[in-house]
């Protein structure tokens, strides 16, 4: 009876700490974002993937941002505990590729500037000489580079994941823009999502060319035939744009991960105590035996 009794034990004991150890692993990654020296009226819920930073009505997802005082506006947001330069507006996303916080969760502070060096700048999405969305308007300062994602939009491809450009007082200057090439395909092909992911799609969108004709799939391989552009191998968006230097991270190698090994290090640290107990008790009962 004692025996099972100690066996009882050792095996809740288990249970528990396992428990505790997928609930850790089941955390859903997201973004936070604090006020910093403001106020933020209201909260982001656990778990969400991306905000929307709204310099000139001063909210993020919705929710008004309050600066310290009259004197300051709000600039955007940057990673909390950082002391690099890196400011981020518009849509901001754990999803999109080529951010140092790419799949990963994320702490960040909004960041404040002086009205009296308030400089606007716009954010276009275009296709050729044609306005694909709606521009967008913020503000920051002179000499802020602020980091700006592209939107998704159906049956089209960003010329990049991200884009930045060095802010001057010269407003026709502060123009980010996005470049989208329409893309469609033959069923079978290939789609980029809002993630920069490449999924299976038959009948959708957009399509590889090569990858079709390698296949002998004469509807997409045939390019006379088609509308719109291909994707190949060499339509990756980059994964920044620096606009005051194109081209210049095209090569730029993206960060993973995200994930905790915390509930390894928990389980091992389960598992080698109920060894040591067993083996304990094992012992005990030798020696009982011998005696």
């Amino acid at each position: 009876m004692k025996k099972f009794r100690i066996i009882a034990v050792l095996a809740i004991a288990f249970c528990f700490l396992l428990g505790t150890a997928t609930a850790y692993g089941a955390y859903d990654i997201g973004i936070t974002v604090s006020g910093g020296n403001g106020t933020i009226k209201g909260d982001i819920p656990a778990g969400t993937k991306e905000i929307t930073v709204d310099t000139t009505k001063s909210e993020i997802n919705g929710l008004a941002v309050t600066p310290p005082s009259d004197k300051y506006f709000m600039r955007g947001v940057k990673l909390a505990g950082h002391d690099n330069d890196e400011l981020y507006t518009g849509n901001v996303s754990i999803n999109t590729e080529g951010t140092s916080f790419y799949n990963k969760d994320t702490e960040m502070v909004v960041a404040y500037g002086l009205k009296s060096n308030m400089v606007k700048y716009t954010i276009s999405y275009v296709v050729g000489s044609t306005e694909l969305l709606p521009s967008e308007t913020h503000y920051g300062v002179i000499g802020d580079k602020p980091i700006v994602s592209y939107k998704y939009v159906e049956g089209y491809l960003p010329d990049a994941y991200n884009a930045t450009k060095t802010l001057s007082d010269d407003i026709s200057q502060n123009v980010i823009t996005f470049t989208y090439t329409p893309v469609q395909a033959a069923e079978g092909n290939t789609i980029i999502n809002n993630n920069g992911n490449a999924n299976a799609a038959a009948g959708n969108a957009a399509g590889n060319a090569a990858g079709n004709a390698a296949a002998g799939n004469a509807a997409a391989g045939n390019a006379a035939g088609n509308a719109g552009t291909a994707i190949g191998d060499n339509a990756t968006p980059l994964a920044i744009n620096d606009q005051d230097t194109p081209l210049a991270n095209a090569d730029q190698e993206e960060e993973g991960g995200g994930g905790s090994a915390l509930p390894y290090i928990i389980g091992g640290v389960a598992a080698a105590a109920i060894i040591a107990a067993i083996a304990a008790f094992l012992a005990r009962r030798r020696a009982g035996e011998e005696e």
